[in-house]
């Protein structure tokens, strides 16, 4: 994983604070792998997020096709644990010029392409090409596993998916129950088609596992799903 140092506006160069103001700053990182600086800033015109790069060799703000030309050189990679070789190659994305490392996956024993993952290039951390190929093919095979699993285990995995979900966003600072809507709703259809039969069992343990109201659960439940979902 490779971590990298935060900066500050004050810490900026003037060709780059001279493009945008401080309020619209979202972030800067030092990037010495690159011997870069690269910068977020909401960009007024287009509004949204912007991507630009600082080379600190040239002193200059690189343009996108100075940036397509530095890219590195395509890789492939074996990872025999898991049956799979990738083709790692670069972009940036039109209109942000944010860069993504991609990750074209394939599999040894047959040569088809198994699936396509990516991470942005310059977050906070990069994570190793084999940790996110893993992470990624596990969710490929995740709904055949589900599919071999009891209604109890079923049950289980979604009392303990709300749990998680729920204590992620009360530390983020919103209400626990914010997480209860139409989109949770058709993204556990997505995986489970019988998953409203299975919901009153599912609330049921969400209650006991937060130590909270039945009754006042499932009327939050309702009252956002526009379901009407009863023990």
């Amino acid at each position: 994983m490779l971590a990298r140092n935060k900066l500050k506006y004050i810490q900026l160069p003037f060709e780059i604070t001279s493009i945008f103001s401080e309020l619209n700053f979202i972030k800067g990182y030092e990037c010495s792998d690159d011997n870069s600086l690269i910068v977020w800033f909401f960009d007024e015109e287009v509004g949204r997020q912007k991507e630009v790069e600082f080379s600190l060799t040239e002193h200059r703000i690189l343009s996108r096709e100075d940036r397509i030309q530095h890219f590195p050189v395509s890789q492939e990679l074996l990872l025999p644990d898991q049956g799979v070789r990738v083709a790692k190659d670069c972009r940036l994305e039109l209109g942000t010029d944010v860069r993504y490392e991609t990750y074209e996956v394939f599999s040894i024993l047959s040569g088809e392409r198994v699936l396509m993952c990516e991470q942005v290039y310059y977050s906070s951390f990069m994570f190793d090409v084999a940790d996110i190929v893993r992470t990624e093919l596990q969710k490929q095979s995740f709904p055949l596993i589900y599919q071999s699993w009891s209604e109890k285990e079923k049950i289980d995995y979604w009392v303990l998916s709300l749990y998680r979900l729920r204590h992620r966003t009360g530390e983020a600072g919103a209400s626990e129950d914010d997480v209860f809507g139409l989109g949770l709703i058709h993204d556990m259809r997505s995986l489970e088609q019988g998953v409203d039969n299975l919901l009153p069992f599912i609330i049921q343990g969400l209650s006991m596992m937060e130590s909270r109201d039945i009754n006042e659960l499932i009327q939050s439940f309702n009252s956002r799903t526009g379901m009407s979902i009863k023990i």
